[in-house]
């Protein structure tokens, strides 16, 4: 994870900001370390719903600092990977902190779509904004479609 060590800052410009990279880069680590700083339970919830099934966060948020605009959330959620597409149309009404694990789930491609996002990879050593078309999910899928009935 030398990617979330040489973090200095990361800057969140956009209404919605999405974490890509491959598996066991630390995407969930970074998601859970921020939900945790904000005031979320780590396994997934709102603000106003704290438990613990066991102890399996990671201690990052300890080393995070959450920088925060003058407008205050009037709402949020931290989702970890499981189908959420129900709760994304009912339950996140806008002026909030959104947290979602894993959207791959739930069709990354499609989610990335959203007008106004900012999209981060992480890689083994950084994480840099990227665009949508460069992102490999959205190459992955792209070549998929085109080669379908391969």
């Amino acid at each position: 994870m030398r990617n979330l060590c040489a973090m200095v800052g990361l800057d969140f410009r956009k209404p919605v900001t999405f974490f890509v990279g491959e598996n066991g880069i630390g995407k969930s680590t970074l998601n859970e370390a921020i939900a945790v700083h904000a005031g979320f339970n780590a396994e997934g919830s709102s603000q106003n719903f704290n438990f613990s099934a066991h102890a399996s966060c990671s201690d990052l948020y300890h080393y995070i600092t959450l920088s925060r605009s003058i407008e205050r959330n009037t709402d949020g959620f931290f989702l970890r990977a499981e189908s959420f597409l129900s709760l994304v149309e009912h339950r996140f009404r806008g002026h909030g902190l959104y947290i979602l694990d894993e959207p791959e789930a739930a069709n990354s491609p499609i989610l990335m779509t959203l007008h106004g996002a900012e999209i981060y990879e992480l890689t083994e050593d950084d994480i840099r904004a990227v665009r949508y078309q460069g992102t490999e999910r959205v190459q992955v899928t792209k070549q998929f479609l085109n080669a379908r009935s391969r």
